[in-house]
């Protein structure tokens, strides 16, 4: 009877440990999911605020190719963001190979997922 006891006790014991041993891998594996997740979303909002941003300079190309801004604009890019989401959004001119060029750089984050962007756009 001891014995018995003492086989069925030792199955119990294995049985949690490797249920223990279960519920750590799918938590972890939950956890970079949701990092990747997270990544994703940024990337994909910023893709989509570098689509504005262009849309935003085409829009002012005719201006801007006569008199440049005097210095840097921010953007607002406030009502683009996924929910939790914080970034910023920054135009700056400048002449570069004998062109204006407006530089746009995109900063996207939520902890420690984040996404940027920078690139250029032809005002010529």
């Amino acid at each position: 009877m001891r014995r018995r006891r003492a086989v069925l006790l030792m199955t119990v014991v294995v049985t949690l440990a490797f249920a223990g041993a279960m519920v750590a891998v799918l938590a972890s594996y939950s956890a970079r999911s949701y990092w990747l997740l997270l990544e994703d979303r940024a990337a994909v909002a910023a893709r989509a605020i570098a689509d504005s941003c262009v849309a935003y300079v085409d829009h002012h190309r005719e201006s801007w190719s006569v008199e440049r801004p005097a210095g840097p604009i921010e953007v607002d890019i406030e009502a683009l963001l996924p929910p939790g989401f914080s970034g910023s959004a920054r135009l700056s001119f400048d002449r570069a190979a004998g062109r204006d060029v407006c530089r746009v750089s995109i900063s996207i984050r939520r902890r420690e997922a984040s996404a940027t962007d920078q690139f250029e756009v032809d005002l010529g």
